[in-house]
């Protein structure tokens, strides 16, 4: 079964969508012990970086499009692809048209958090989006989202049917599970990044991220700020005016204990998270929520807020909770001087529910029942 996948993401920053393409893919290679599944992946330009990502998977291949403008192509050059392949896998929206009546499009819409919080997001984008993917949710031969909140939000917004919406949530790579010296680990990202006794928030730097709550949880708690510093990483995506004057405000000797850092290489990730003392997820809405998961993967004490998607990790309860509450400060204290007593059963809820394999196979069952 010939797979192309349209993943120009790699070419650009990592993220949730990014991260949900390649690991799927990967572990369909490693399960598919057969050889029954032939995957490309559509790219801009192969680079070492790619190259050397993918070393380890010499059966995903990679085609370099001619055309570099990704709107372009959806008209040209990916209908004419669909004439080599049996399916072809798209992020939200597929091509706008097909030249393989035999070739069956799949997309995945990860959410439509554009819909339901329209204040985040510009006007131009909700309305092209909310007629684009909808348009594409009906037309594509097979509809996947990550989660239930995605799929019952997809199904309300575009009139789809829950029954014609399959779920292939995102996982936790394998990596996050292994044991490893905590000391070791907090001692090479010490000497690399020169910070230690941390907490961590990874993600890209927009409002809805909600960078800004943690920030001032953090300066105007003396008794955690004199002990801890506070870890940011991930690119600025979208202005963050109101974190900015609030970062700017801040004493000079607050501004030392708080790291921004824009990019982490794939392969320092992991131990990141394994330095961590504590990692706080504030973020206000998500279609999923990868990092939390990761942390508790590794073992690290995590705060989560309790809305969209991430209302399906109860299993971080104590610490799921409502970043609205007015009692956030004492929560947030307890939180830090408290900990979590239950840290191992949190690991193995993750590994029993959100792996690659899981998705992978989920997928592998879904597109198998759609075959021609």
């Amino acid at each position: 079964m010939k797979i192309f996948v349209d993943a120009y993401l790699l070419n650009n920053e990592y993220q949730g969508t990014r991260t949900y393409i390649v690991e799927i893919y990967k572990e369909i290679v490693r399960l598919d012990k057969e050889n029954n599944y032939e995957i490309t992946f559509g790219i801009d330009f192969l680079t070492q970086e790619i190259v050397n990502e993918f070393i380890n998977f010499p059966r995903i291949n990679f085609y370099e499009y001619k055309n570099k403008n990704k709107w372009l192509r959806r008209f040209t050059e990916l209908p004419i692809l669909s004439k080599e392949y049996d399916f072809m896998h798209f992020q939200y929206l597929i091509p706008f048209r097909k030249l393989n009546k035999k070739c069956k499009y799949i997309t995945t819409i990860h959410d439509v958090l554009f819909i339901d919080y329209p204040k985040e997001f510009p006007l131009v984008y909700r309305l092209s989006r909310k007629v684009l993917f909808k348009w594409s949710a009906k037309k594509a031969d097979v509809l996947l989202t990550v989660s239930n909140y995605s799929k019952e939000k997809i199904s309300e917004h575009f009139r789809i049917s829950p029954k014609n919406i399959f779920i292939t949530p995102n996982g936790v790579s394998e990596l996050f599970f292994e044991d490893y010296d905590k000391k070791l680990v907090q001692e090479i990202i010490k000497q690399k990044y020169k910070i230690s006794d941390y907490m961590l928030y990874i993600s890209r730097i927009e409002p809805r991220k909600n960078q800004y709550q943690l920030l001032k949880l953090f300066a105007e708690n003396k008794e955690i700020n004199t002990k801890y510093q506070l870890v940011f990483v991930g690119k600025k995506s979208l202005q963050t005016t109101k974190f900015d004057l609030y970062y700017e405000s801040l004493s000079e000797d607050l501004k030392n204990k708080i790291v921004y850092i824009e990019q982490v290489p794939n392969q320092e990730l992991v131990n990141f998270y394994r330095a961590a003392s504590f990692f706080v997820y504030p973020t206000l809405f998500e279609g999923f929520g990868i990092p939390i998961l990761e942390a508790a993967a590794c073992k690290i004490p995590s705060l989560c807020n309790d809305k969209t998607a991430m209302q399906d990790f109860d299993f971080l309860s104590p610490y799921l909770v409502n970043f609205e509450d007015q009692n956030i400060n004492q929560i947030f204290n307890d939180f830090v001087l408290k900990n979590q007593s239950n840290l191992v059963e949190i690991k193995k809820k993750v590994q029993n529910e959100y792996t690659w394999t899981i998705s992978a196979i989920n997928y592998i069952n879904i597109i198998n029942s759609t075959k021609i």
